[in-house]
């Protein structure tokens, strides 16, 4: 099925590009035909849409970079993107995104489930700003479903100094991944993610015990 959705959805936007809307000339009046993929039901469109985005390569800038590309396509795609809340629903906190972009996923997102990834931040100065991208992004945490972070030991302590009071009530996979396996406190209880179904943790080192969620299903550790 996403094959044949894919296929269609590069058919189409090349079908689209190529004609440009063409016009024909009927007694003297000019109708506008409209682009392939536009005669299309809405719903129909934006599962394609949501494919083509969701199969881009570069998963961390998805959303600033083929997402946009789409929206500028024509005003069909561009009202379809923007108001669907299926499009925003992957925040991902990296040097490259901005808190108003964070804050357009929040507010856009409405009431579904969303998926954050913590990307590689470099330098200890860039942390005042995933500071700020973290503190946007948590004004949904109950709508958090997914959480996926990587980083250095400075970035780690970081991220869960600032997450150890939350209650994640919906999340239900988690992937922490310490690029270079230092200590530290995990911070993470049991009443903190009591949906918590998938735990996978790459090269950590807790210090003291780490307790896991009573409806833990799948742990996987490296």
């Amino acid at each position: 099925m996403f094959n044949f959705l894919n296929f269609l959805f590069v058919s189409c936007v090349h079908a689209s590009r190529s004609s440009s809307s063409p016009v024909k000339a009927t007694s003297g009046t000019v109708e506008r035909t409209p682009a392939p993929l536009d005669i299309l039901p809405v719903e129909v469109l934006a599962q394609i849409l949501l494919h083509a985005v969701l199969a881009d390569a570069h998963r961390c800038d998805v959303h600033r970079h083929r997402k946009q590309e789409l929206a500028s396509v024509s005003r069909c795609w561009r009202d379809i993107i923007f108001d669907n809340p299926t499009f925003w629903t992957s925040i991902n906190l990296t040097p490259q995104w901005t808190p108003s972009l964070v804050e357009a996923h929040v507010q856009r997102s409405g009431c579904l489930f969303v998926d954050v990834e913590i990307g590689l931040w470099k330098t200890p100065e860039e942390l005042d700003t995933l500071s700020m991208l973290l503190s946007v992004a948590m004004r949904c945490v109950e709508r958090w479903r997914s959480l996926i972070f990587y980083g250095n030991s400075i970035e780690m302590e970081s991220y869960l100094r600032q997450m150890k009071d939350a209650i994640f009530p919906s999340l239900a996979y988690l992937i922490v991944d310490d690029r270079f396996n230092h200590p530290y406190s995990f911070g993470f209880g049991p009443k903190s993610m009591p949906a918590l179904d998938y735990l996978k943790i790459n090269r950590v080192t807790a210090v003291g015990a780490l307790p896991f969620p009573p409806n833990l299903r799948i742990l996987e550790r490296s």
